[in-house]
């Protein structure tokens, strides 16, 4: 079967190696990102099967990357977990309501929560 690939997109260094360490061991290939800017370079390039993706990051933020893969006939459908540190969830899921989220996580968060919503995403 071939390996699920995961973009991670976060500008704390912390953040990344925790995800990236805990995914790699599910098997997942994963690809970091420490800004909203580097990240769309290889989601186009990489087109990856899933985005987790934080609101707060340097040149672009969350939002505007996800309009930018909106615009992308094949970055469109690519599906998004957010994980933010904001506190009102329903003002941003209001700003965001045209992209394809799965879910939002917010920080901090207990890494086995995230992977377990990576794994039923992919119903593992």
């Amino acid at each position: 079967m071939e390996r699920k690939k995961i973009l991670v997109a976060d500008d704390d260094p912390n953040i990344l190696k925790l995800i990236k360490i805990n995914l790699s061991a599910k098997n997942y290939e994963i690809i970091c990102c420490n800004n909203g800017e580097s990240a769309l370079e290889e989601i186009k390039k990489e087109k990856p099967d899933l985005l987790i993706l934080d609101v707060m990051m340097p040149k672009i933020d969350g939002y505007t990357l996800d309009l930018e893969l909106k615009d992308e006939e094949d970055t469109a459908k690519i599906p998004i977990i957010v994980i933010t540190g904001c506190s009102d969830t329903k003002q941003l899921f209001d700003k965001t309501k045209s992209a394809k989220f799965i879910t939002w996580i917010k920080k901090p968060f207990d890494i086995k929560d995230l992977v377990d919503c990576v794994n039923k995403y992919f119903k593992k």
